[in-house]
């Protein structure tokens, strides 16, 4: 694994391509306005979240931050493949998102929850309805509404992705099989 950072991250973005052959093409784009973005979709939209964070730079705009990285994933999204949206506040350790299904931008906060080894693990539906604060709307883990949430996000990517009974089913158990320590 490469990790970039300081002088090495240039662009704080990543899309699906490597990060040197995106950084390499952003850099002489990002200012120039006139040059065509490249055929590859993958480094469109690295390219254009790049211009959007100088913007952001250059023209001082005055917009709390989770909203204009909202506006960045919205500009690169990929329309039906898209199917959510995560800002990670790191200095408040927070994480902010939508989805497809709830375009309402929901927020959970780290403090809200107990990450001793023993406290029962727990889950959230994010297609759920809900709006706002969501940290106290987390629910004890339950396999049978893991197995329902697996077997639609299996059925609705067929036509993409091939998953076996086997695979599905290691994917059920796995985190039984994480310790805490």
């Amino acid at each position: 694994m490469i990790v970039h950072q300081n002088e090495n991250l240039p662009f704080p973005v990543l899309t699906n391509s490597t990060y040197e052959l995106s950084a390499k093409i952003a850099s002489g784009m990002v200012n120039d306005k006139k040059v065509a973005l490249p055929a590859d979709n993958s480094l469109q939209r690295f390219v254009k979240a790049c211009k959007m964070l100088n913007k952001l730079q250059v023209e001082n705009i005055k917009v709390p931050l989770t909203d204009y990285a909202f506006t960045i994933l919205d500009n690169v999204s990929q329309g039906n493949f898209t199917k959510w949206s995560i800002v990670y506040d790191i200095n408040n350790k927070e994480i902010f998102f939508k989805t497809a299904a709830n375009r309402n931008i929901r927020k959970l906060r780290f403090a809200g929850f107990d990450f001793n080894c023993s406290t029962a693990y727990k889950m959230y539906d994010m297609e759920q309805d809900g709006a706002g604060e969501i940290t106290g709307q987390f629910i004890k883990a339950d396999k049978n509404i893991q197995r329902r949430s697996l077997e639609k996000a299996i059925k609705e990517s067929a036509d993409y992705v091939k998953i076996g009974e086997a695979s599905k089913e290691r994917m059920l158990t796995y985190e039984d099989a994480v310790k805490c320590k």
